[in-house]
């Protein structure tokens, strides 16, 4: 299951959270973390755990509270975020957002909304090409794919 169809497995009216993370792996110590996405197009850095709805959550195990990472199925990408490519050639810039949400109504997901602007990078500086709107689950594909054009 790739992560956007994992996600989607997750929504309904009261989600609850997967061992199954989106990510490869994720870790932390003391002083700093690592979010390993070895396949993805993007850099994710460990302070977009948030972002990615991934929380270290207490759950029982044979009687017992143990704290694993946990994954939930709502991305909240917000204003001020800042990704770069891994090749170095691209920056997103979000510049506003909304959240993704469960609407009890039409008993279905809200997609909710980035709102980036696309700058390249080339040995003469750093250009703003474009901005863009997609809803947060077309972010997330951007992030993995590098396809910003396409979507």
């Amino acid at each position: 299951m790739n992560e956007l169809e994992q996600l989607r497995s997750l929504w309904r009216p009261k989600p609850r959270r997967s061992r199954e993370l989106i990510v490869q792996s994720i870790s932390s110590d003391a002083s700093s973390g690592c979010i390993e996405v070895p396949s993805w197009a993007f850099q994710i850095s460990y302070g977009f755990r948030n972002a990615l709805d991934i929380r270290f959550s207490p759950l029982k195990e044979n009687r017992r509270t143990v704290y694993r990472w946990t994954q939930g199925p709502f991305l909240t990408f917000e204003c001020g975020d800042i990704l770069h490519s891994k090749d170095g050639m691209t920056t997103l810039s979000v510049t506003s957002a909304a959240s993704m949400a469960w609407d009890a109504e039409a008993n279905s997901m809200k997609l909710g909304e980035v709102n980036f602007q696309l700058i390249s990078h080339t040995e003469g500086g750093s250009n703003i090409e474009c901005s863009l709107s997609l809803d947060q689950m077309s972010f997330l594909a951007v992030l993995i794919s590098g396809n910003v054009r396409g979507t």
